[in-house]
């Protein structure tokens, strides 16, 4: 689980990180990305319109890659930043802004 940890930012999802020679960006030019498996209702994700089958690509920018991971690249945000997502979906790009927060039980 992204997020799930005591006083750390949450993005709310479950993902699994791809190979750059994942079939998942076949015809798309993308090489890097997160696909998401699920996304937790009522956390930021969610509230931002993540779905699950999505692909976060970029967070304002930066790859996630096998290197720095998406989990790598939301824990360096505090609570209440707002974070820009470029998500792979349907073969097309496209960005969500999305306020972290720390996660409650």
């Amino acid at each position: 689980w992204l997020g799930l940890h005591e006083k750390q930012v949450t993005l709310g999802v479950r993902y699994i990180q791809l190979e750059p020679n994942s079939d998942y960006f076949t015809n798309t030019g993308v090489f890097n990305g997160a696909y998401i498996a699920e996304v937790i209702e009522g956390l930021p994700a969610a509230q931002a319109g993540v779905q699950v089958g999505d692909i976060i690509v970029a967070i304002d920018g930066a790859n996630t890659t096998m290197e720095i991971d998406l989990r790598n690249r939301i824990y360096a945000h505090q609570p209440g930043d707002t974070v820009t997502l470029e998500i792979l979906r349907d073969g097309e790009i496209f960005e969500l802004d999305v306020t972290l927060r720390v996660a409650t039980s």
